[in-house]
């Protein structure tokens, strides 16, 4: 009976374990943007929807990855010592290109929602692009809101600095 009761409590801490292994096909990473802070809901998902984690500080976003926030929520993310950006509610960002090596290279793709992003100045050798569907902005040394809401439009507001605003081409 010993023997029953320690075979069924082994298979049931290894299918644990297992499930905990196997949990996301999604790697969370060194290096990467930074989650600095989470209120409310915030996942991370990748090019299939059905494999999100739920975002708490510390996890790192990776090239080619989406944050989804939910209706109440605010992420928090660190890129650089000089650059911060707050994701606000209801808001979809794909992080297209995250690029740390010996520069900042960020493009980011605002598909819904809104955000707000600090650069501090003289980050001559940093780029950073907030694109939605229709317009680029790309943004130096500034503090800037960039709003994109579906059949209404692309909304920039500078908060301090200035932000380049162009026509979105095809790339």
């Amino acid at each position: 009976a010993l023997s029953s009761a320690a075979i069924f409590l082994f298979a049931v801490t290894l299918g644990y374990y297992s499930i905990l292994n196997h949990q996301s096909s999604l790697r969370v990473e060194r290096g990467g943007v930074e989650i600095s802070q989470v209120e409310g809901e915030a996942y991370l998902t990748s090019s299939d929807p059905k494999d999100k984690i739920l975002l708490k500080p510390g996890v790192r976003i990776q090239e080619g990855q989406k944050v989804i926030t939910g209706s109440k929520a605010i992420l928090n993310l660190k890129v650089s010592d000089g650059i911060v950006v707050r994701v606000l509610s209801d808001s979809e960002v794909s992080f297209r290109v995250i690029d740390l090596s010996t520069h900042y290279k960020i493009g980011i793709d605002l598909e819904k929602g809104e955000l707000l992003a600090h650069i501090r100045k003289n980050l001559k050798k940093e780029e950073f692009v907030v694109r939605s569907e229709n317009i680029n902005a790309e943004v130096r040394g500034t503090s800037f809101s960039f709003q994109n809401v579906p059949k209404e439009g692309t909304r920039v507001q500078v908060l301090e600095g200035r932000v380049a605003i162009s026509a979105r081409s095809e790339s």
